[in-house]
């Protein structure tokens, strides 16, 4: 299904949209669902980068760091810089799925530690806010490293 969304005078094509239901999700929605999320993280830091802020380095710490795969939509489009990790409409690998979500989380992470130090933002609790109203929950990557709500006891 097409996708056209308008919002303020700005008009943005998807090429392909899904909905998530309780009854499951396909490989094909896992992968457009990450492109999303990839573009929506790609697009949060550049913008912030471009703003008033007192930094401008939110894309380098938030999205180029933790970003570390090309995702490729069934339209062909593209997101990310890897040469190495390509993430194609055909399915995902596991491995890549569970270090894909720890980049989400702890990109999160990075950036609400990163806006509470940037000394033009008002308000400096996005991370008490993240840790203890959003994220809920720790992932484990494939290298051991641990992302997440630091209050909750990890055990694999």
């Amino acid at each position: 299904m097409s996708n056209v969304l308008k919002t303020a005078g700005v008009q943005v094509h998807e090429d392909t949209f899904f909905i998530m239901s309780p009854t499951g999700i396909n490989n094909r929605a896992i992968i457009q669902s990450i492109y999303q999320i990839f573009k929506m993280m790609k697009a949060l830091t550049e913008q912030s980068d471009t703003d008033t802020l007192g930094d401008s380095n939110y894309k380098a710490l938030v999205y180029t760091a933790y970003y570390l795969w090309t995702i490729e939509n069934e339209s062909g489009n593209t997101v990310g810089d890897s040469t190495e990790h390509w993430i194609r409409p055909g399915g995902i690998d596991n491995k890549d799925l569970v270090d894909i979500l720890y980049a989400f989380v702890k990109s999160i992470d990075v950036l609400t530690k990163k806006l509470d130090a940037d000394g033009t933002v008002t308000d400096t609790n996005y991370e008490a806010l993240q840790d203890t109203a959003g994220i809920l929950m720790q992932v484990m990557d494939t290298k051991g490293n641990i992302a997440g709500n630091p209050l909750i006891t990890f055990n694999p």
